[in-house]
């Protein structure tokens, strides 16, 4: 496989396709909108997104005061979130606008499609494959 911009191969990441490393890549990308993300760059940092919003729901019940770092702590990860989420929609060649019918409720069933369906092969418009 070659990269977009030179005869040179892309050597694929795999390191990012660790629970580890692909939390890893998302805080190292926290802000970063551009490129694409794989599925499991992808569905690793939600599953830790989704342990981190429980445990926090969790210890609220427990600790009403802990209710106030539940609301830091989710503010806190939107920005991350929407970034993995741009960027997995590059990997199957979306733009991030794709993003705003999530917040149509039958309609956001095409994000969970995205999200599952492979990415394309080879590099696309956003960059090399992750």
């Amino acid at each position: 496989r070659k990269s977009m911009n030179n005869d040179t191969p892309v050597v694929q990441n795999t390191t990012s396709h660790t629970f580890t490393g692909a939390l890893k890549d998302g805080f190292q990308r926290i802000f970063d909108f551009e490129g694409r993300s794989s599925r499991a760059q992808y569905w690793w940092f939600v599953l830790w997104y989704i342990i981190i919003t429980l445990a926090c729901g969790f210890l609220t019940v427990f600790l009403p005061f802990f209710s106030i770092v539940t609301i830091i702590v989710s503010i806190a990860l939107i920005i991350p979130m929407l970034a993995v989420s741009i960027r997995r929609l590059h990997d199957i060649d979306r733009t991030g606008w794709w993003l705003l019918i999530s917040v149509v409720p039958i309609i956001s069933l095409i994000i969970v499609y995205f999200a599952v369906v492979p990415g394309t092969d080879g590099p696309n418009r956003f960059g090399d494959k992750p």
